[in-house]
């Protein structure tokens, strides 16, 4: 098992490939972005699972939203909330993270 990946919008992993379907399941294809928009994506296990954005504000905590396009289970929210709090650690100044999980509303479709 791959531990879970946070990968930025537009990250060649996803967008370098003419043939995705070793990381984008068929049924999920085209929910990581929507026209010339990709969406911060998040792998679990090697596959995509999910779509992320980072929000910060000054004197707030940073907050990491989490948006399944499958659902998780306990144990892969876990090792995504660990991946997402060394995300913040190393992507913001702030001092307290919070991880918020939500279903994936795809606006595109």
């Amino acid at each position: 098992p791959a531990p879970p990946r946070f990968l930025p919008e537009f990250d060649n992993v996803l967008l370098g490939h003419a043939d995705r379907t070793r990381i984008i399941p068929a049924a999920l294809k085209g929910l990581n972005g929507v026209g010339n928009q990709t969406y911060g994506s998040v792998l679990v296990d090697g596959l995509f699972a999910a779509v992320w954005r980072l929000d910060t504000a000054r004197d707030a905590p940073a907050v990491v939203t989490v948006q399944e396009v499958r659902p998780l289970t306990a144990a892969e929210r876990e090792a995504v909330t660990g991946e997402a709090r060394d995300l913040m650690a190393a992507m913001t100044p702030a001092t307290e993270y919070d991880v918020r999980f939500g279903a994936f509303v795809d606006l595109g479709r």
